[in-house]
């Protein structure tokens, strides 16, 4: 294929895919699930360890910005952004509730 044509499936332009496969960037959030749909496969790394790390890569999939996931977990969007840069981490029953739903995202 074309980039042209990639970049018309994306909905981007060719200088953005281009960027991409030379790594001078990656991909916003809002392209990043149809990068996978695109591929049929998930191109980025699996290999998140923190509760933090877990929920941006969940995020990043299903093409949620940060106030969609809070508004699901009931917490502050500024919560969740500083679990996802590990600056804190969920407690007491947040912690269960986020342990919990990343459960469930896995089946």
């Amino acid at each position: 294929m074309y980039q042209k044509d990639v970049a018309k499936l994306i909905g981007v332009t060719t200088d953005t895919i281009t960027n991409w496969e030379k790594d001078r960037v990656g991909p916003t959030l809002r392209f990043i699930s149809k990068v996978i749909e695109f591929l049929g496969y998930d191109p980025f790394p699996n290999s998140a360890e923190s509760v933090g790390e877990k929920i941006k890569q969940y995020r990043r999939k299903k093409d949620f910005c940060i106030k969609k996931l809070a508004r699901m977990l009931s917490i502050d969007p500024g919560t969740l952004g500083r679990w996802e840069r590990g600056e804190i981490e969920p407690r007491g029953k947040l912690k269960e509730q986020v342990n919990l739903f990343l459960v469930n995202l896995t089946k």
